[in-house]
């Protein structure tokens, strides 16, 4: 197993202990993995929005920054934040932090009007290739096999 994904699987671990820590979770933790910022919003609502409803804590991990072609995943992150902070009928407010895991950047969100939500991007590039050819990322599986180093899509 390559050093990135053991400590995948460690920070996967650690989300679901963490809201605990910062907040009762006595209706259970949800955590999903999702590859791009807006699967969850097609794929796994309203079992999202069941979840908040029921008060239960989530978080949800986006492997990817967007597709091959986003150069910059600002949008895709802040459209999920503001999503999430609907759902759960809090203010579009989210406490903002940034670790490394493995050596590589991860974002980290908590809301901080229901702080057992959490959203955490780790901004990998899709890889493949854009309209012209150009290799545009790291595919995932190499990312995972240790290969070169990312470069995140995100502007502070």
């Amino acid at each position: 197993m390559s050093g990135f994904l053991a400590a995948w699987l460690a920070l996967a671990e650690q989300q679901t202990t963490l809201p605990t820590q910062t907040a009762a979770c006595p209706k259970g933790h949800v955590v999903n993995v999702i590859a791009h910022a807006d699967d969850d919003l097609y794929f796994m609502n309203p079992d999202i929005a069941a979840a908040l409803d029921a008060g239960q804590c989530l978080t949800t991990v986006v492997i990817t920054g967007g597709y091959v072609d986003d150069a910059d995943n600002t949008p895709r992150v802040n459209g999920l934040k503001a999503a999430y902070a609907q759902m759960a009928m809090q203010a579009d407010d989210w406490q903002q932090s940034w670790q490394l895991l493995d050596g590589r950047p991860v974002e980290r969100f908590q809301l901080r009007g229901r702080p057992g939500v959490g959203l955490v991007f780790f901004h990998l590039p899709c890889g493949g290739h854009d309209h012209l050819g150009s290799k545009t990322g790291t595919p995932l599986h190499e990312v995972l096999q240790g290969k070169p180093t990312l470069s995140i899509g995100v502007k502070a």
